[in-house]
């Protein structure tokens, strides 16, 4: 083996590492998102199932803050024994992009 093959050999195997290391910077925001995506939906679901637990008419719009996320809903009556709920939850990442998660749902009168 002569010393161009070697040099060759790692100028290869720098090129490989360096492309590795870029993309596990990508893959890293990748998770952080879906992460932040499944917490925002988990608040959406929870505040929800608050709202069904209380009779149908009493619903009204909010708003409300845990952490990071913003939740916050409006309700209009969709028939005279229903109430159409619109959920979002909003959040930034670290470098400032805001993404948000809605939710729509019926409240009724059983």
């Amino acid at each position: 083996m002569t010393l161009v093959e070697v040099l060759i050999a790692l100028g290869l195997f720098i090129v490989g590492f360096m492309g590795i290391f870029a993309l596990s910077g990508q893959l890293r925001r990748v998770n952080m998102y879906t992460a932040s995506k499944s917490e925002a939906s988990l608040l959406a679901e929870s505040r929800l199932e608050t709202m069904i637990n209380r009779p149908w008419n009493t619903a009204t719009a909010g708003s409300e803050t845990h952490g990071r996320y913003t939740l916050s809903w409006h309700t209009t009556n969709a028939v005279s024994s229903a109430t159409m709920v619109n959920m979002s939850v909003s959040w930034a990442d670290i470098d400032g992009n805001v993404f948000d998660v809605k939710l729509t749902s019926y409240l009724a009168e059983l």
